[in-house]
């Protein structure tokens, strides 16, 4: 799975992005900031350009992403009897932490 792909399947391009905070197994953290510039989202995209395994029996990918009408996208990690799998769920939007503004 790219995620990078994954998430933009469900953003639907970038109109809709408030800010996000996104962690990765790997401890990389990639932040986009409130009022972002088309480089900053630009970056933010980039980084995500990576292949993981969403069903790997581990989480890789930890984050959420808060959108412009008061939902946001948590990551979420079910784990069942032979398998498990990580994709984006869609929330009610919390509060956003200061160091994203």
């Amino acid at each position: 799975m790219n995620a990078k792909t994954e998430l933009l399947d469900i953003l639907y391009g970038q109109a809709n992005t408030l800010c996000a905070e996104i962690k990765t197994k790997k401890d990389k953290t990639i932040i986009l900031k409130q009022n972002y510039s088309q480089e900053d989202w630009d970056n933010f995209a980039k980084e995500l350009d990576f292949d993981y395994n969403n069903s790997s029996g581990d989480q890789f990918i930890h984050g959420t992403v808060w959108l412009q009408d008061n939902s946001w996208l948590k990551r979420i990690y079910m784990v069942g009897n032979f398998s498990s799998i990580e994709y984006w769920g869609v929330r009610q939007r919390p509060e956003i932490p200061e160091h994203l503004f």
